[in-house]
Formats: C-alpha cells, structure tokens, sequence
C-alpha cells in the first residue's frame, strides 16, 4: 500500500482584510507593545511605535484566511487550551495559521515572556540576588532563558503538553511570529548586547 501525499497549493501573499486589522487590533495587551523593526536610533531616543497589525500587514508570508482557532471563537490563547488548538508541529507552514490567529500566538508568548522577566525581576530583588547583573532582565536574555528551559525541561519530561516553554519554542518556528515576538521584547526590555542585523 503505498502512501499519497496531496500538496495543496500555499495560500497566496495578500494584504490583510479590515476586518483582520479591525480583528487584529482588538486584542487586548497588558503592555502597549511596539512591534516596529529594531533598528539603531543615531537621531531620535523613540523611534517610529509599530501596531501588532502594521507589522503582520507588512509581512510578505501567506496567511490562511480562516484556521481552527478563527472558527471555534478562541478569543485569546492560555495554558490549558494552547496545545489542543494549535498544531505546534505545523505552526511554521505558510498558509498554516490566519493572520488574527498569528497575532493571538504572539501575545500569548508576549505573556509568556513578561512572566519570565517577572519571575527574573524577583531573583533579582531577592537578598542576596541570584541575578547579579540588569542584562539578564533584558529582551534578548529572557528569550534565551526560555529557550534554555524549554531543553531542561524536554530533557525531564518530554511529553508535557502544558509547557509554557515548549509552547514558546515551538510557536517561535514560525517566522512571522518569532520575529513579532522579537521586535515587542526588544523594544519593550531592551538588548544585553548590540542587536545583530
């Protein structure tokens, strides 16, 4: 018996909708991100403040137009109901995931990564801290600890489907939504060292 593999065609680049940057724009942040390109700033201390939907709209990847999470109404994404809605083994495929759906994979691993640096925030203030240094509280640190635990803990438990750090890792395959991700923490915590181009 052999198998046939079917290869649908990905979904075409496009603009998104209003109704995807009305949709996209809805989602509610604890933190007024800015998802702008990180770039030197030689004239201005602010730089130029992105929406999460100026950047997906500025992404030339193809969006489904629809996927599971758009049909069953998930409004935003937590723990529990993380895995059982997004196939985290095909989360990097083109045409995978609707561009609302990418948004709201974003600002669960935004989430993901503000606790990390709460939990880091309070290593710090401890007496004596067990974080030494304010360059471990910035962006580029807190995603590198969370991709470090993400191993440690795969080495210990493989199978934990509540995992917020294989949730961060997996999700992060996507291109799209690791660069949002990226962009958000960057500009919100800043870089330990000098951003490579």
């Amino acid at each position: 018996m052999s198998d046939n593999v079917v290869d649908f065609p990905p979904a075409p680049l496009r603009k998104l909708s209003k109704a995807e940057l009305t949709a996209i724009d809805g989602i509610r942040f604890t933190y007024p991100y800015n998802f702008a390109p990180i770039a030197p700033r030689l004239f201005s201390e602010i730089g130029e403040r992105w929406s999460l939907s100026k950047f997906l709209d500025s992404q030339e990847f193809p969006f489904a137009r629809l996927d599971i999470v758009d049909r069953r109404g998930i409004a935003a994404f937590e723990m529990m109901r993380f895995y059982a809605n997004v196939n985290l083994e095909r989360i990097h495929i083109p045409g995978e995931l609707s561009a609302v759906t990418t948004a709201k994979v974003i600002a669960y691993l935004l989430d993901i990564v503000a606790c990390e640096f709460n939990y880091r925030f309070e290593l710090w203030n401890e007496r004596p801290p067990r974080i030494l240094s304010v360059s471990q509280l910035a962006g580029d640190s807190l995603i590198r600890s969370i991709r470090t635990q993400a191993k440690d803990w795969q080495k210990a438990q493989p199978d934990d489907e509540l995992n917020l750090y294989n949730h961060f890792v997996y999700a992060e395959r996507n291109l799209v939504i690791r660069q949002g991700v990226k962009n958000a923490t960057l500009n919100r915590w800043g870089c330990s060292r000098p951003p490579r181009s």
